[in-house]
């Protein structure tokens, strides 16, 4: 657990169940602990890529922890991939906030999504999430189990992934480069800045019937 907290600073999570009152929207600043700077300050760019192999491996951890627990294996569904990429890819397009909602009315909440993308009107689960990874280097299963372990320990989005109701669902994992300016002051007065880049990651996770 220790390595854990040195490789991931940051991490934020939200958990909605629909066909029950949800909950706020989580907004967020997020601050570095050496600069204080907002996310804002920071440098993003314009493209975030989409990790298949991380997707798929999210999937699958759900998928092992609901057979572990006597449920059935949720199938994967392209459409409800769909509606998950969607979101992932939203998120990390507007990284000042967290939240299940979008801006455009027929994708404004995971509903409309997976309805928009399946073609019929469905209810269903929705888990994100948001974290920063400060080491390039940190292997895939390391990764995977941590963003697991985050759902899996929250009341809400461990619910959700243990939800008897559903059938078919996806996972989609979006990584955006970012970086920041950290400023120090030498002895001597003068001042040097170093360029620290980052990762953001942003996972969705769609189900239903």
């Amino acid at each position: 657990m220790k390595n854990f907290k040195t490789l991931f600073s940051i991490f934020l999570l939200s958990v909605i169940t629909f066909g029950v009152k949800s909950q706020d929207t989580l907004t967020f600043k997020m601050h570095s602990k050496t600069t204080s700077k907002l996310i804002s300050d920071m440098v993003v760019p314009s493209t975030a890529i989409e990790d298949m192999e991380l997707s798929l491996l999210l999937f699958n951890r759900i998928n092992r922890y609901r057979i572990e627990s006597g449920l059935e294996a949720i199938k994967i569904d392209t459409s409800i991939y769909k509606a998950a990429k969607h979101h992932s890819m939203y998120m990390a397009s507007n990284v000042e906030s967290l939240s299940h909602r979008e801006s455009e009315e027929q994708f404004a909440t995971p509903p409309k999504r997976m309805s928009h993308f399946l073609n019929r009107n469905v209810i269903g689960i929705e888990n994100v999430l948001m974290k920063t990874v400060s080491n390039p280097a940190t292997k895939k299963e390391i990764l995977i189990e941590y963003m697991f372990l985050q759902w899996k320990n929250s009341l809400g989005h461990n619910k959700n992934m243990l939800c008897q109701n559903i059938s078919i669902g996806a996972v989609s994992v979006v990584k955006v480069k970012i970086s920041y300016d950290v400023k120090s002051t030498r002895p001597n007065g003068e001042v040097k800045t170093i360029n620290v880049p980052n990762t953001l990651i942003y996972a969705t996770f769609n189900a239903c019937k």
